[in-house]
Order: C-alpha cells, then structure tokens, then sequence
C-alpha cells in the first residue's frame, strides 16, 4: 500500500506499509524474530552497531525466540553491538514487578547464549526516581544521546507492542497528554 498525502500543514512522503496477519502468538513471535535478525545484520554490517528500543508489555515473550532464529539462519547476533534502550519505561526500579526492563530481563535479556553486555542496556536512574519524574526524564534523555550517535543518530529498530485497548508506548487514544 503506498500513500501520499499534502495539507497546509504537513507533508508526508511516499511510504511503503505491510500488513501481516498471523493465526497466534508463535507464529507473530517467530516473524518478528526473523526480522529482526535480518534489520539488525543490516545495521551492523553498515554502522558496526545495532541500536533497538523495546517496550514491555507482551513484546518480551516474544523476543524469546530470537536466539534460536538468529541460530536457524546461521547468523552470529554479535551481541557486544547491541544497545538497547527502553521505549515505554514505567517510573519505578527495575526490581519491581511492573518495569518493563524486568520483563525484558526475564524474557530475553537473560536467555542462555544471549549476552549484551550490561552497560548497552540503557534503564532508568533508579536514583533520580527519588527526585522526579522530569529527573528521570532527563537522564534518560542524556543515556539516548549519548547512544544515538553511534548508529548516526537514529534507531535501527524500535520494538512497540499495543496493549489490549489499543495504547502502545502509555499512549492512550484521545488521552489529554496527545493533545
């Protein structure tokens, strides 16, 4: 499907869009995977870095399959390439049951074989948790800065899962903060 579109306002080029149906879960996981695998030999094949931003939420469960696809296709994930930053980060420690980066750990990061080294896993100051929300905000924003330009400013991935109601990244239709 290709769109064009101009306003007053905005333009937006032509794109390219796919739709893929899948019958469950696995097989969603497994697609997911084999892309993945083929973006990221891309990007470290062109930069020598993979820079991929994850949300929580049901997106983990399916990085599980990750290792075995990069496995099946004979490709080695170079993993020490790896940064990953946290797309959709609750404001809480990274211990606690409802942070997306313990999803991640439990799910992926901590898979047997898969070995990003702790310092290119980009979480939340826990620290500035105790200050405020706009102290975390702005770590963050200096832990992205510091990261994007290695891949030459942007992200080669973005990994966004969309929860039961629709919201992806705590982004709620017609929420007041869209406005």
């Amino acid at each position: 499907m290709s769109t064009a579109s101009t306003d007053a306002t905005m333009t937006v080029p032509n794109t390219t869009a796919e739709i893929y149906a899948f019958p469950n879960k696995t097989a969603v996981g497994e697609e997911l995977c084999r892309q993945i695998v083929t973006i990221c030999q891309q990007a470290i094949e062109q930069r020598g870095v993979f820079t991929v931003a994850m949300s929580g939420g049901s997106l983990p469960a399916l990085l599980s399959y990750l290792p075995q696809t990069f496995k099946d296709q004979g490709i080695d994930p170079q993993y020490s390439k790896w940064h990953v930053l946290l797309a959709d980060e609750r404001g809480v420690p990274e211990t606690h049951k409802d942070s997306n980066l313990l999803a991640l750990q439990k799910s992926f990061l901590t898979l047997p074989g898969v070995s990003i080294p702790a310092k290119n896993i980009y979480g939340i100051n826990k620290m500035a948790l105790s200050e405020s929300m706009q102290s975390v905000a702005l770590d963050y924003q200096t832990k992205l800065l510091s990261v994007l330009p290695k891949s030459g400013g942007l992200l080669d991935l973005a990994l966004l899962g969309m929860g039961e109601d629709g919201h992806t990244c705590s982004l709620f239709l017609n929420h007041p903060l869209l406005q």
